[in-house]
């Protein structure tokens, strides 16, 4: 679980986070739960690792746990696709070990 790998493929994507109109400050507060300091790349890293907890619990948790969240799924998967690319590139070039045996936050 390298926290670096999340934080650049997040970098990459917009933010897991979404605002319904009708819902906003329930949203926000949600957000501020992830909160750490004023950083939003460590926001979304806590919100990235909490899914990736969630998932392994089952299907059902991880989906209340977006829902109670604000978080999007398509969002979070993408960084997780991208994360995987980094990982196997970098392996590829020897500059870490593993690759594509690797899943999870």
């Amino acid at each position: 679980a390298d926290p670096v790998l999340t934080m650049a493929a997040a970098m990459g994507s917009r933010s897991p986070f979404f605002s319904p109109i009708d819902k906003r400050e329930e949203a926000d507060k949600a957000r501020k739960q992830f909160g750490t300091g004023h950083s939003d790349h460590l926001t979304t890293l806590k919100a990235y690792n909490g899914w990736q907890e969630m998932k392994k619990r089952g299907r059902r948790e991880a989906q209340q746990f977006l829902f109670e969240n604000f978080l999007s799924r398509n969002t979070l998967e993408m960084m997780q696709e991208t994360r995987e690319q980094f990982r196997t590139l970098l392996a590829s070039i020897g500059f870490i070990s593993g690759g594509r045996n690797f899943r999870g936050g």
